[in-house]
């Protein structure tokens, strides 16, 4: 008598064949798992760079505007239509990337049995809000804009017709006196008029005769190149209008002055912090000490405003007074009236500046704008006006007069 225990013949061929089938299985799930682990890395990655593109993204066209600009338009001639189009391409560009990452997860996988029912669910979730954004975008686009974002910003200045405010922001985009400061993907212009900050999806807009703006955090981030940290500030800015909702700008504190000049009201500045200075702001800092302890030229005549900015009066004047130093570029005589104020020659005298070596600029030569003498910071003299102009100068702080 057997024992009911006992091998059968052929049973250890059945077995073996079993556990065969059941290692196969095994190495099947682990291969399904991590061609999908890869897959949902490559992808993540990819879809990271399209929506915040590097620099590579951008120069080969693999961004938004890239793929779409020839729908997109001009934005120098209709800013605000482009900025609606590209946000609604933007919006379904990026539902797209959610879309074609659950499909194509579902249809390799599912029908395997590979996915947990908890992540079906979710990536049928994915898909249901893909078309989600696109019906979005359609209904934008059947009902000429109405709904858009940008277009319920523009209707609490126009409510009638929001296309004049929007005619307004083009027409104002398009002029040359405007501040454009990008950081990141980010970028806030700000013209004689208005304060637009460019987000994915839609626009931050606010007119600058109704907003208040404050600093409300300053941070300091190391240096991507090196030379000296970065420093970030965060301004609210508080449209008084009813339904707005304040916007928070961040841009590097160099640009500060530069987006300060364009604005009508300064930047309230509650907690003192000390913003860093681009290097031409420090530069010219430097300037000004140095041709206020130069000897002061007199002029028969006031002289007529900057022809670089048209608003500030010509401070300065170029005259040779420096000592040519042997081995080195010699300075010329200019003969020149005073034509320019001391600001805009600086950045004249900057633009000329190796831009790498900014240790350099202040031993460094110019030519001047006009007659092309070469000159250096120590050829800039201040002007002595007649008595009757003087007196109706001195209380502007930006010119620099010897009495």
């Amino acid at each position: 008598t057997r024992c009911c225990c006992s091998v059968l013949p052929g049973d250890s061929d059945l077995s073996a064949r079993m556990n065969g089938m059941m290692g196969r299985t095994s190495d099947d799930v682990n291969v399904g798992s991590n061609s999908l682990l890869l897959f949902t890395w490559v992808y993540a990655l990819f879809a990271l760079c399209f929506v915040w593109p590097p620099q590579a993204f951008v120069q080969s066209g693999l961004t938004v505007q890239g793929l779409f600009s020839a729908q997109l338009g001009d934005e120098g001639k209709d800013f605000v239509g482009f900025h609606i189009r590209r946000s609604t391409a933007t919006l379904v560009a990026h539902a797209s990337l959610v879309l074609m990452y659950a499909v194509a997860v579902l249809a390799d996988l599912v029908p395997h049995g590979r996915l947990s029912p908890v992540v079906t669910v979710l990536l049928y979730v994915a898909i249901a809000a893909s078309f989600a954004a696109y019906a979005t975008a359609i209904v934008w686009r059947l009902q000429r804009w109405k709904r858009h974002p940008i277009v319920r910003s523009l209707q609490r200045y126009d409510r009638e017709n929001w296309n004049r405010a929007a005619d307004t922001i083009s027409n104002e985009y398009r002029r040359i006196d405007k501040a454009v400061v990008r950081l990141g993907n980010t970028v806030v212009i700000v013209t004689n008029s208005w304060i637009v900050q460019v987000r994915a999806y839609s626009l931050d807009i606010a007119h600058q005769g109704d907003v208040d703006m404050s600093v409300v955090e300053v941070r300091t981030l190391p240096s991507t190149e090196g030379i000296e940290p970065l420093q970030i500030v965060s301004i609210r800015v508080t449209d008084v209008r009813p339904g707005s909702v304040p916007f928070v700008i961040r841009l590097q504190s160099v640009y500060f002055n530069e987006l300060q000049d364009m604005l009508r009201n300064s930047v309230r500045n509650a907690r003192d912090v000390m913003l860093q200075l681009s290097l031409s702001d420090r530069f010219l800092e430097e300037l000004k000490a140095i041709v206020a302890s130069s000897d002061a030229v007199a002029v028969p005549e006031a002289p007529d405003n900057c022809v670089g900015c048209m608003q500030t009066q010509s401070n300065v004047k170029i005259s040779k007074r420096c000592v040519d130093v042997p081995g080195s570029e010699a300075c010329t005589q200019c003969f020149c009236r005073p034509m320019w104020c001391l600001p805009c020659l600086g950045k004249w005298f900057v633009s000329n500046q190796p831009q790498n070596h900014p240790e350099e600029w202040l031993s460094g030569r110019a030519s001047c704008p006009t007659c092309r003498a070469r000159f250096c910071v120590y050829d800039l003299h201040p002007l002595i006006l007649p008595p009757s102009s003087s007196s109706s100068t001195s209380s502007d702080d930006t010119r620099i007069h010897h009495d």
